[in-house]
C-alpha cells in the first residue's frame, strides 16, 4: 500500500496506525486502533488525565498547553479481518515496525525527535507484507515530517 496523503480516521470500521507529532517539542507518539470512535476518538482518550500520550509528555515536563503545533497523521490499514478484528496482533506488528523504523531514521533530522510511545514485538512483524506496509507509512511520515520542519532545521 502506498500512502500519498493522510486519511482522517473517523471511520469506525477501519483500523489505523496513527502518529501524533509535535515538531517544536521534537516528540512523536505512534499508536494503532480499530476503536469504534476511530482515530479521532482514540486521540481524545490520549488527552484525558489518564491518557498515555498525556502521561508521557508530562513525564518529559511538557504540559498539553505547551503543545501548540500537534499534528495527527492517520494511516488506514487494509480492510482485512486480521487488521479490523478485536485481535490486535497484526496491528501491533505494523505499529512495532513503524516505531522500530522511525527510531532508525530519526537521526536524519537535526534536531532529531524522541519517540515517546512503547510497543512490544509481535511475531507477525516477520511477515513481508506487514513489513512493506510499515515501511510505506514510515516513508510517508519522513516526507511529511521533513516538510513540517522550518528551513533552518531541515537536514539535506
Amino acid at each position: 500500500m502506498k500512502y500519498n496523503g493522510i486519511a482522517l480516521g473517523v471511520n469506525p470500521n477501519r483500523a489505523y496506525i496513527y502518529i501524533i507529532v509535535s515538531p517544536s517539542n521534537k516528540i512523536a507518539y505512534i499508536g494503532q486502533t480499530n476503536s469504534a470512535m476511530g482515530v479521532v476518538g482514540r486521540t481524545y482518550q490520549h488527552f484525558l488525565p489518564e491518557g498515555t500520550f498525556r502521561r508521557k509528555t508530562e513525564d518529559l515536563g511538557i504540559s498539553l498547553s505547551m503543545l501548540n503545533d500537534l499534528v495527527l497523521l492517520c494511516y488506514p490499514l487494509p480492510d482485512e479481518r486480521r487488521f479490523i478484528s478485536h485481535e490486535s496482533a497484526y496491528r501491533l506488528a505494523v505499529e512495532y515496525l513503524v516505531q522500530y523504523n522511525l527510531h532508525i531514521i530519526r537521526a536524519k533530522f537535526s534536531p532529531c525527535f524522541t519517540i515517546i510511545s512503547k510497543v512490544k514485538y509481535s511475531p507477525y512483524a516477520d511477515y513481508v507484507e506487514i513489513n512493506n506496509l510499515a515501511l510505506s507509512i514510515v516513508e510517508n511520515f519522513y516526507q511529511l515530517y521533513e516538510n513540517m520542519l522550518s528551513p533552518t532545521t531541515k537536514v539535506d
